[in-house]
């Protein structure tokens, strides 16, 4: 009797598996429908097709879990889309600042421009300044007093700092006493 017990709740669970097997075997089955295609909906609607679908297919015990986790899960999407809008917001604002930037470079590079045009001008001045100041210093006395006397101050000392200190002499000596004072007195304050 002990052997008929045992051989009996051994083979229970092979007839079982035999039984659902066969069972399996003659209906298998069916893949589940795929689900409709959503058409392009608001937010608001796309939410209540959600909850309506999910309310068609989860008609048990689960409902309320399943809705609870439903609305914890609209929420997160509301939160991120809030967080979303902030970070668009943030970018919005860069590419402001970024515009500004933009512009303000070019506006720099501009002046950079002037200003590199407005040097080498000096620095071809200067040359010339240079020039005029070699050529002035071989000059002497009344010759060089008739060329000094039709040129203004600022010309006269920008020659005056490019000679040496005998043709600085040379040049002071041929201006008349009132207009050499002038002229030392500009030397001095610059």
């Amino acid at each position: 009797m002990v052997r008929i017990l045992i051989i009996s709740t051994l083979s229970m669970p092979v007839i079982v598996l035999a039984i659902v097997g066969a069972i399996f075997l003659i209906n298998p089955p069916q893949p589940a429908p795929a689900p409709a295609p959503v058409p392009q909906l608001s937010e608001k609607e796309k939410r209540i097709k959600i909850k309506a679908h999910v309310m068609q297919d989860f008609r048990n015990k689960r409902w309320g879990e399943l809705r609870h986790t439903l609305d914890s899960l609209f929420t997160v999407i509301d939160l991120l889309n809030d967080s979303l809008k902030r970070k668009e917001a943030i970018i919005d604002t860069l590419n402001q600042k970024m515009v500004f930037y933009q512009n303000d470079y070019q506006n720099l590079e501009k002046q950079i421009a002037d200003l590199q045009k407005k040097l080498g001008q000096a620095k071809e001045e200067e040359k010339k300044i240079k020039d005029l100041a070699k050529t002035l210093s071989g000059l002497k006395g009344k010759s060089l007093a008739k060329i000094v006397a039709k040129m203004d101050d600022r010309t006269v000392i920008k020659i005056y700092n490019q000679m040496s200190n005998t043709s600085k002499r040379t040049l002071m000596s041929s201006l008349p006493a009132e207009r050499a004072a002038v002229i030392a007195q500009k030397i001095i304050r610059n």
